[in-house]
């Protein structure tokens, strides 16, 4: 029994698994955007929130009404909006729904009937956006370093990563990165605060907890899910320290999650999960 029910012994209790963990991450992400937009300065307006997430509603209602025939359902659609709003800066807004429709039609189009779409939709949308457009990129800086917000939204991704059943792929990931950092601050002799300053990222976070956690998208075993963490973070370290990209955790995504599903078609091994659903 939860404590608030303890409290409230009338109130009807509410099991954890009743709850849609897509409701959980809008809870959340709708939060942080807020957050970010109010005392972060992030320069979204409402109009573009509200055009960003219309523009994915109605693609993801045209896609499930005439591309794939099932029945209409928001949520997913924005998951990826909000995912882009928090992540991308822009030099122009427009590109915050035209990489919303992307996203969603992603969904629909990168896929297979066997192992479901291909592609974290926000991921490989901000990844095309940023290499094609030249007027889009990510500010891992625009978090700030605060260990207080740090903290929050690393208790607030376990919980919900938790809930869908893929709190160890993130978990495994922010390690491998942790790892990386360490190892490099060992062998230049760099003091202990710069390691800590690269991890203390919200940016970071939010990439782990709801967006490499995507349970549609990673593969079921653990075993595969640690290789598939391993093989992203080191791409990601790769790009950040050899090419000085500080988006390469989006293409590293793209790049692995492309690998896996390859191997899984020519293998047989590794599937996500069977596509009886594009929401």
């Amino acid at each position: 029994m939860s404590l608030l029910n303890r409290l409230l012994p009338n109130l009807p209790a509410v099991s954890p698994q009743a709850i849609d963990p897509r409701v959980v991450q809008l809870v959340l992400l709708s939060g942080f955007l807020l957050y970010g937009i109010a005392a972060l300065g992030f320069g979204i307006t409402p109009l573009w929130v509200a055009a960003t997430l219309l523009a994915a509603t109605v693609t993801q209602w045209v896609c499930c009404r005439w591309i794939a025939n099932i029945p209409f359902d928001p949520r997913s659609a924005g998951i990826s909006a909000l995912s882009i709003l928090l992540l991308l800066r822009v030099a122009n807004p427009l590109w915050w729904p035209l990489t919303a429709v992307l996203a969603v039609a992603s969904k629909f189009t990168l896929r297979d009937n066997t192992h479901g779409h291909w592609f974290n939709p926000a991921n490989v949308a901000i990844a095309v956006v940023i290499l094609f457009s030249g007027q889009a990129w990510l500010s891992p800086g625009q978090w700030g370093y605060g260990a207080f917000w740090v903290l929050l939204l690393l208790c607030a991704g376990i919980w919900h990563t938790h809930r869908a059943f893929r709190a160890d792929i993130a978990l495994m990931f922010l390690g491998f990165m942790a790892a990386g950092y360490v190892l490099r601050a060992l062998w230049l002799g760099d003091p202990w605060a710069i390691p800590l300053h690269q991890l203390h990222n919200g940016a970071l976070l939010l990439f782990a907890f709801f967006m490499i956690s995507d349970p549609k998208t990673t593969p079921q075993r653990w075993e595969h899910r640690g290789f598939f963490a391993f093989c992203v973070a080191m791409l990601t370290l790769y790009g950040q320290f050899v090419v000085f990209r500080a988006d390469s955790v989006m293409f590293a995504l793209v790049a692995v999650s492309a690998g896996w599903r390859l191997f899984s078609v020519c293998r047989g091994v590794g599937r996500v999960r069977p596509a009886v659903s594009v929401q």
